[in-house]
């Protein structure tokens, strides 16, 4: 079989993309990460996940000469500024490079898709309450000087929530409170922003530890190397730590493989301990 330079494969990759895709195409996904840099161009990732997880991405730009225009554009329609965790509806030109690969120009965003149908009932509701003067029918309640009755919207594995019930439940007072768990897996967080900053703080840890283990190695220096070892696991528990309220299933592995207690090691209370104090 006769080889091919990489250029010549690029090129190849290049040729066919612009066949394939000659006009502008209108493409659905999700925003992963947005950057406004100081030159003015927004430089974007993109995503589509399925209950597998996230399935596809890729990179796209919308340049600063349109930027303004379509960001105020989507911000007067949809009342949000383009943010990771939101889904957009763009019309981008398949771009590819033989030194960065495939991007997304975009040079549209049709805010319908971002509206979305749930937003469609949030609104129709809305209008609803109003013309049946249920929406402030709350408002003119008396609150009690101690609700007893009270409604969580939580993840059920949530730290958090845990902590709150077992405040509740030795509060010192001796109150007794009813509780009704609203189960969602997030509340108030756009997934993907999270996922992404995660990453990050991780490939930071990770260059820690290899940077470290690298001179401890060299130097033969055990303390060294325990310190790291100390240090690592710190950077990689608080990572566990806020993760767990989005991934409370996985999160909890760890302390099925490392046999600590989980009420303990996903506690706020104790985000602070070191491996001392959690064995």
């Amino acid at each position: 079989m006769e080889a091919v330079t990489l250029f010549e494969l690029q090129s190849s990759l290049k040729e066919g993309l612009a066949d394939l895709f000659p006009e502008r195409i209108r493409v659905r996904a999700e925003l992963a990460s947005v950057q406004v840099k100081a030159g003015g161009h927004c430089y974007i990732e993109l995503s589509q996940s399925d209950s597998r997880g996230v399935i596809a991405k890729a990179r796209a730009v919308i340049w600063r000469s349109i930027y303004p225009q379509i960001a105020g554009a989507f911000r007067q329609a949809t009342g949000s500024d383009l943010k990771p965790g939101i889904s957009i509806l763009a019309l981008c030109q398949v771009n590819y490079s033989e030194l960065y690969g495939l991007s997304l120009i975009i040079s549209d965003i049709e805010p319908e898709l971002t509206l979305g149908e749930a937003e469609l009932r949030k609104r129709a509701t809305i209008a609803r309450l109003e013309k049946e003067g249920l929406m402030d029918a709350q408002s003119q309640l008396d609150l009690p000087a101690l609700p007893r009755n009270l409604a969580v919207i939580s993840a059920r594995d949530a730290a958090g929530y845990g902590d709150f019930c077992r405040h509740l439940e030795t509060n010192e007072w001796g109150f007794s409170f009813s509780l009704t768990l609203y189960e969602a897996l997030m509340q108030g967080v756009e997934l993907h922003g999270v996922m992404s900053l995660m990453d990050a703080y991780i490939r930071e840890a990770n260059k820690v530890w290899v940077e470290g283990i690298k001179r401890a190695e060299k130097e033969g220096d055990r303390e060294l190397r325990r310190q790291l070892l100390v240090d690592c696991f710190f950077l990689l528990r608080i990572c566990a730590l806020l993760m767990h309220p989005v991934v409370p299933a996985g999160c909890q592995k760890i302390c099925d493989q490392l046999g600590f207690d989980a009420e303990r090691f996903f506690s706020w209370d104790a985000a602070f301990d070191g491996m001392e104090e959690l064995c």
